[in-house]
């Protein structure tokens, strides 16, 4: 008698040797004899398939009519073996875009029958819309796979729906990126979702890894939008499948568990594969599974890269007085494990490539050129964008060898983005709001409030309602020597609350004119603005908003002149009364041209300056 692994049918293999008294070799399954040789001698071997049925008995009868017989047998029961290997599928970006997933399943050798397995999907990070509440990825099925004898190879085929790209309708989601997901700490599977916040909802994105350099104060967060779910087959007739279920379901779990990060337990994708697993070990049912991975066309990698807070700008930016840039320690310290995410990520399968995008703010927009220049010869990349970021060092950013596109957002009066020399190829788009009288000229609040999204949920900060963009245009505008954010009266009215400081303000205030002369005083310039305070120094608000007032009045002549302003000057107008500043609307090109000529006695004289002047 032989045991059975299932009544679901199957195959035996028999050898038997009756040498030379003839015997009748027999083997019966449920009463019924599935062989029976009759009275020969000699030996010999075949295979005979057992039908489904209810018993998991295999009867073995050798008949003999001569008591002295002798024979020899074996029987064993075989089965073709079943597996399912894993896919993956790249769809198009697009709500509307799909794609078709293709699983195969192999059977291990042909046979002459019939032979048939269950497959059902099983939700992993992948939302199937029934478990969870994100935007559906793909739908889930059960069915039969029927094999034709002779047939070896059939497949699952599944449909994978495409979702909204990144950076649809814009650059939000990169300044979500770049502003709030930067700043926070990671764990790796982590869903970047927010809590369903509704500002942001889902973004489509998981923490594929996390860097943090102590040493350097390096952070950083790479992301990838691929999800997985599983499919999984059971209860085959005429086979076996090949893997153990018990360790079927060890490497499901544990591979669920890195999906879906830390927290994986208390997902309902997690509860609902358990309660699936302990379903079919309940019902003792042979399994196995494959993995589906779905890599979204328009969700790229993004590395996030984190910048500057608040309460370090002056140390993170304006104390770095590394000769190569700013940034340039924490990115060379870094660049090896960065680059290799990078490529990792860029290439997730061995025929599949993706363009992986870089954002960052602040010091992190700075790092995010960094990145970009040194990767940018060694891979493709995909959408670069930068919020408030000063430049990089001239030599880095020309080694910059392009990507799908670069853009980077400056704020108008963000002193941050005058540092640093150079940026890399692209464009840049400069936002604006008029500040004077009704508020005081911030430039840190220029520095951390969002310009495209209307909230940044981790800080609070709001986009101003008043926020409107100036310009649009290409780099080579942005890094050159004499950029300068004149003829913006806010900007104006900051640099002379700077020359209003004793001994060092005049001078400040004038190399604050343009980039170079900021980059080369950074230091300096960072100690005034953010060590002792734009909004510690005392300056007559009557006078400023006279001044203001003023600026806007000027026209193109006035602000040629200014930018050719010197210490001198800038010391004495510090000091110009309310009435001298409303003289200044009435003024022709020759007044104003004759300012860049003036002596510092004629500067000191326009001290004293009355309504009569």
């Amino acid at each position: 008698m032989i045991t059975l692994d299932t009544t679901g049918g199957g195959y035996a293999s028999f050898y038997y040797e009756h040498y030379t008294i003839p015997d009748n070799f027999i083997i019966r399954y449920e009463g019924r004899n599935i062989l029976e040789t009759g009275f020969v001698g000699g030996s010999k071997t075949g295979t005979v398939q057992i039908p489904e049925g209810d018993s998991d008995q295999l009867e073995i009868i050798v008949a003999t009519n001569d008591e002295g017989t002798a024979w020899n047998y074996t029987v064993e029961t075989i089965a073709p073996g079943l597996n399912i290997q894993d896919a993956y599928v790249t769809v198009p970006g697009g709500s509307n875009q799909t794609a078709t997933i293709k699983f195969p399943v192999i059977l291990s050798e042909a046979v002459d029958v019939e032979v048939t397995v269950n497959y059902f999907t099983l939700v992993g990070t992948a939302v199937d819309g029934v478990t969870g509440n994100d935007r559906i990825d793909y739908q889930p099925i059960t069915g039969t796979l029927t094999f034709a004898p002779g047939e070896t190879r059939k497949e699952v085929e599944i449909r994978i729906l495409g979702d909204t790209p990144v950076n649809y309708g814009g650059n939000a989601n990169f300044e979500i990126f770049a502003r709030d997901t930067a700043y926070q700490n990671w764990d790796k599977g982590d869903d970047i979702d927010f809590n369903g916040s509704l500002s942001y909802g889902d973004l489509g994105y998981r923490v594929d890894q996390f860097f943090n350099d102590g040493s350097t104060g390096f952070q950083a967060t790479g992301l990838t939008s691929d999800e997985n779910f599983f499919v999984l087959i059971s209860n085959p007739v005429n086979s076996e499948i090949s893997q153990e279920s018990d360790q079927e379901k060890d490497r499901l779990l544990t591979d669920l568990e890195e999906f879906l990060g830390p927290d994986f337990v208390n997902s309902s994708s997690y509860q609902k594969v358990v309660e699936t697993l302990n379903d079919l070990e309940a019902q003792d049912t042979s399994w196995a599974y494959a993995t589906g991975t779905i890599y979204d066309e328009g969700k790229a990698p993004v590395l996030a890269i984190r910048g500057t807070q608040p309460d370090q700008l002056k140390t993170d930016v304006w104390d770095d007085a590394n000769p190569n840039g700013i940034g340039y320690g924490q990115f060379t310290a870094n660049r090896g494990a960065v680059n290799q995410w990078l490529q990792e990520a860029s290439q997730p399968e061995d025929n599949l490539s993706l363009k992986p995008h870089i954002t960052g703010h602040s010091l992190g927009g700075a790092l995010t050129q960094w990145v970009a220049a040194d990767y940018s010869s060694q891979g493709a990349l995909g959408n670069i964008v930068t919020f408030n970021a000063p430049g990089i060092s001239t030599s880095a950013a020309n080694s910059f060898r392009g990507a799908e596109k670069v853009t980077h957002y400056i704020t108008s009066i963000d002193i941050v983005s005058m540092a640093g020399f150079r940026y890399i190829s692209g464009q840049y788009v400069l936002s604006n709001q008029l500040l004077v009288p009704s508020s005081f000229p911030n430039p840190v609040d220029a520095h951390l409030h969002p310009v495209i999204i209307p909230k940044v949920e981790s800080s609070g900060l709001t986009k101003p309602a008043n926020l409107k963009i100036d310009t649009v245009g290409g780099t080579n505008a942005l890094s050159s020597p004499f950029f300068t954010y004149l003829p913006d009266p806010d900007y104006f009215a900051i640099q002379l609350i700077v020359a209003s400081v004793p001994i060092i303000g005049p001078y400040l205030a004038n190399q604050l004119t343009f980039r170079s002369t900021t980059e080369l005083n950074r230091q300096a310039i960072g100690e005034l603005l953010y060590g002792i305070g734009l909004e510690n120094i005392e300056f007559a608000i009557e006078k400023l908003t006279a001044a203001v007032n003023a600026a806007k009045q000027w026209g193109q002549d006035a602000w040629n002149a200014i930018t050719g302003w010197g210490e001198n000057a800038w010391g004495a107008v510090s000091n110009w009364t309310v009435t001298a500043w409303n003289a200044t609307t009435t003024w022709v090109s020759q007044a104003w041209n004759a300012t860049t000529t003036w002596t510092s006695d004629a500067w000191n004289a326009t001290k004293q300056w009355t309504s009569d002047a």
